[in-house]
C-alpha cells in the first residue's frame, strides 16, 4: 500500500490581474521527492528538483510547461504522487 506525501507550499501561486507570484517554495515529508512540472495535457512532464524546491514560476511555465498554466507533480517511490 502506497503513503502519501505530505507536502506544504509555502509560497503560493497568487493571480492577481493575470500576473504572478515569482517564486514558490515547496517542502514534502518524507524530504528529496521528485518535482516535476506537467502541462495541463498530461504530454509534457519534465523533471525540475526535489524537495525541499525553490522555483521561478515563470521560468517553469515557459521552459518546462510552455504555457502560463502548468501542474506541479510531486514523486517519490513507496508513496502515492500528489499534483498541485
Amino acid at each position: 500500500m502506497k503513503r502519501f506525501i505530505s507536502f506544504f507550499i509555502l509560497t503560493a501561486v497568487v493571480v492577481l490581474n493575470n500576473a504572478f507570484a515569482d517564486q514558490i517554495k515547496l517542502k514534502s515529508e518524507p524530504v528529496d521527492a521528485t518535482v516535476y512540472v506537467r502541462d495541463l495535457n498530461g504530454t509534457l512532464k519534465n523533471k525540475v528538483g526535489k524537495t525541499p524546491f525553490e522555483g521561478n514560476i515563470q521560468e517553469m511555465a515557459s521552459t518546462y510547461a510552455k504555457s502560463n498554466f502548468f501542474i506541479l507533480v510531486l514523486e517519490k517511490e513507496g508513496y502515492e504522487s500528489q499534483s498541485i
